[in-house]
């Protein structure tokens, strides 16, 4: 609420002020707005004061405290500023990506993707075919045609040898190789065969999996602790997993042991059952 009432507050009395100075102007983001004069731009701060002077053939808005900043139409001339207005890094790339939440940006430099700290070195220099944002510690990295990771050090924790990756969640990533799923941790070691149809996310030191039609479970050391024979499993929680089996539920504990048969038409009933049955109350 305070980061819209100053935009509407810079847009209601300081954006009319400036806009008999520039150009153009901007929407305010993350403090900033930019602004166009004589076909170049610039940006001022909240209160209208120039934080870098109109310079720029073309600009981004603010996003975590760096604006993308492209000196000239040609060549590689696309760099970052930061809320003070000073370049970070050399205006050298074809393209840069806004910096992630972990504070690492993307940049493009002879046809290949690295990334760059929030003060503008480069943790890994541009050799990937592809990349993502960092996320949880941790960017997915394309070399050649394969995936794998990299850490915040620039430092590969896996052999690239995936068709793809995604993020790390809850301390596992899951990764695709020749069409079938699997899991790393955080050392880059496999913690099960890459050999599922289809996985979910870890939740609760469990992961939902699937071979051919049937549904199970593994655990965070990749053993599978419920039995891939269900029509469906959910995610874990509160103890124990709910299981669909010929459009019937029932309940597991976290060993695959049954606590209800797969008999009951709901699956409310079920999980209230369970949960009045391990800890003597409902669903809140």
């Amino acid at each position: 609420m305070i980061a819209i009432e100053r935009r509407d507050l810079f847009n209601a009395t300081v954006r009319p002020l400036l806009l008999k100075r520039y150009s153009e102007v901007s929407e305010f983001f993350d403090g900033f707005a930019a602004v166009k004069s004589k076909g170049k731009w610039g940006f001022v701060d909240e209160s209208g004061k120039e934080i870098c002077n109109p310079r720029y053939f073309q600009v981004d808005h603010f996003v975590n405290g760096h604006a993308r900043v492209r000196q000239s139409f040609f060549g590689n001339t696309w760099t970052f500023i930061d809320t003070f207005g000073k370049e970070i890094a050399l205006p050298k790339y074809e393209e840069v990506e806004n910096f992630d939440s972990e504070g690492f940006a993307r940049v493009k430099f002879r046809g290949k993707w690295g990334f760059i700290n929030s003060i503008g070195v480069e943790i890994c220099v541009p050799k990937y075919a592809d990349a993502h944002d960092f996320f949880n510690g941790y960017a997915g990295v394309k070399f050649f045609k394969k995936w794998g990771f990299i850490n915040t050090q620039g430092d590969a924790i896996c052999e690239m040898k995936y068709d793809f990756v995604w993020n790390f969640v809850n301390g596992y990533a899951m990764v695709m190789k020749n069409g079938l799923y699997g899991f790393i941790d955080k050392s880059g070691k496999e913690i099960c065969e890459i050999k599922y149809d289809r996985v979910n996310y870890f939740r609760n030191d469990y992961a939902v999996v699937m071979k051919g039609d049937n549904w199970g479970a593994i655990d965070s050391e990749g053993k599978e602790v419920c039995e891939l024979r269900y029509q469906f499993v959910y995610d874990f929680e509160d103890g124990f997993f709910v299981v669909r089996d010929e459009d019937q539920y029932g309940s597991i504990d976290g060993e695959g042991k049954e606590i209800y048969p797969a008999v009951y038409s709901d699956f409310t009933e079920v999980k209230n059952l369970t949960l009045k049955k391990l800890y003597g109350r409902k669903i809140s």
